[in-house]
């Protein structure tokens, strides 16, 4: 009996990444501090389960290019770890962020109807780097999201490591 040869990680499109989660750095008390301290951080700015699009890719900003009070406003924001392709148009070891902007910071950001893409609409267009950064961002996102508060004691849960 033949059996199926198993599926390629690129066969899959949501299990494709090129980046690094650097679980090691996640336990820094001060790690947002620095990374939006660090000039070489990209934002990858969410709203409303869509990300920012420039073209056919996601668009990181540079985290001095979001107004402070759009950081700081943010419902969520999550580290998703380093850059380890040499094809990512950023050096290998960048670090990104996702924010979820409130809809006053993502209106500042929005040029037109194909500004936002949602993963289920063009995760299986984008490049390995951009579909494990989307898919990670977006489900990070909704397990904080649908994680608010600690069952055993009802305090609101904060991303942490």
């Amino acid at each position: 009996m033949d059996l199926p040869l198993p599926l390629s990680p690129t066969a899959l499109p949501w299990s494709r990444h090129e980046f690094d989660r650097d679980y090691l750095s996640r336990g820094r008390e001060d790690l947002f501090d620095a990374l939006f301290a660090d000039d070489s951080t990209r934002v990858l700015p969410l709203w409303r389960g869509s990300a920012l699009m420039a073209g056919q890719a996601l668009s990181l900003l540079p985290a001095s290019s979001l107004p402070h009070a759009a950081v700081e406003t943010a419902e969520t924001v999550v580290y998703l770890g380093r850059t380890l392709s040499a094809s990512s148009p950023e050096p290998i070891g960048t670090p990104i962020v996702a924010v979820v902007l409130a809809d006053d910071a993502a209106d500042s950001l929005d040029d037109g109807p194909d500004s936002w893409g949602k993963l289920r609409t063009i995760g299986g267009t984008l490049s390995d780097r951009d579909a494990g950064l989307l898919t990670q961002a977006v489900a990070l996102v909704n397990w904080h999201d649908s994680h608010r508060f600690s069952p055993r004691t009802g305090e609101p849960t904060l991303p942490t490591q």
